[in-house]
């Protein structure tokens, strides 16, 4: 079955004080293209979440300001693709090696840490549509308590992987970013 990349990017950004994902992070190149150049690693097949993003395919979500569980709720519901692997806009960390695990797996798949689910990257098929609308529609607006309530397949990961699912939450965070990649 082929996987479609999905790249969430309807959040406030509130501690960035701007949409993460237009920000530029390597000269000319916004934290998206950096998030398409690694979707393209794993897949031709990419949608956005949120919001829209160049000529990408997008789906908006269902409910306003109810959190990424929305946006899973609206790309389950679409016919984008059956299955598939969820990054967020600012997650430039992370590379096809390290997604490998979640791919391979059957079932919807997140990485756990000291007993913890991540949350974001996690994998998930379209058939599980309803339950996210059910849990939407019972309170739960939290990502990972979702993962949790469909019993998704958990992947140890250590401390040292940790740095891979880093996301870019300010300003200081693009800063190290740039730097580490030495970019300008």
């Amino acid at each position: 079955m082929t996987i479609t990349v999905a790249i969430l990017l309807g959040g406030q950004s509130v501690r960035m004080g701007e949409p993460k994902h237009m920000l530029q992070v390597c000269g000319e190149q916004t934290l998206m293209d950096v998030m398409i150049d690694i979707a393209l690693s794993i897949s031709t097949s990419i949608v956005t979440v949120g919001g829209k993003y160049g000529n990408l395919p997008y789906v908006l979500d269902m409910r306003h300001e109810t959190g990424p569980l929305a946006g899973i709720e609206a790309l389950l519901h679409s016919t984008v693709s059956q299955k598939y692997l969820v990054l967020g806009c600012d997650m430039p960390y992370v590379n096809k090696q390290v997604l490998e695990p979640l791919m391979q797996s059957l079932h919807p798949a997140a990485y756990i840490h000291d007993d913890r689910i991540l949350g974001l990257p996690f994998t998930i098929e379209s058939s599980f549509a309803k339950q996210c609308t059910e849990s939407l529609d019972g309170g739960t607006r939290s990502l990972k308590a979702f993962l949790s309530q469909i019993n998704c397949q958990t992947l140890p990961i250590n401390h040292d992987e940790l740095t891979y699912f880093s996301s870019l939450n300010t300003p200081a965070d693009v800063d190290n970013f740039t730097l580490k990649h030495r970019c300008s």
